[in-house]
C-alpha cells in the first residue's frame, strides 16, 4: 500500500506506544523506514516493544534510545524562536552564495568573451 522506506530519514514520536495503538503504530511506523520514539509510563511495556521492534526491522535497542535522545533535545528548538533564526541564517548563507555564483558567472562569462 505504501512505498517502501516513505518514512526514512524522518523520526516520529509515538505515546503511549507500549501497547494497543500506539505499538501498531509505532511497528507500521518502524516498517515503513522511520526513526521510532515511543514513551509510555510503564517501562517494563515500553522495554518490551522496543525490543520487538528492534529484532523486527533489524535495529539496536540502543539505536531507539539514541533517537529518543535527539528528538527530546530537538523538540524545544521546534517550538522556539530558535527554529525562525536558523531558517533565517541558512536563508542568508543561500542569498549568499547566489550572489557568488552570479558574480563568478558574470566574471567566467566576460573571460570566454575576451580571451
Amino acid at each position: 500500500m505504501f512505498k517502501e522506506n516513505i518514512l526514512k530519514e524522518k523520526t516520529i514520536i509515538v505515546t503511549g506506544g507500549g501497547t494497543g495503538l500506539g505499538k501498531s503504530m509505532a511497528t507500521k511506523f518502524s516498517e515503513l523506514g522511520a526513526n521510532i520514539v515511543i514513551t509510555s509510563r510503564k517501562s517494563e511495556v515500553i522495554e518490551k516493544t522496543a525490543s520487538e521492534i528492534t529484532s523486527n526491522y533489524g535495529i539496536h535497542i540502543s539505536q531507539v534510545n539514541n533517537w529518543k535522545k535527539q528528538a527530546l533535545e530537538s523538540i524545544p528548538d521546534a517550538f522556539s524562536g530558535k527554529r525562525k533564526k536558523h531558517d533565517a541564517d541558512q536563508q542568508e548563507l543561500i542569498d549568499e552564495l547566489y550572489k557568488q555564483i552570479g558574480q563568478l558567472k558574470v566574471e567566467n562569462d566576460f573571460l570566454k568573451k575576451n580571451y
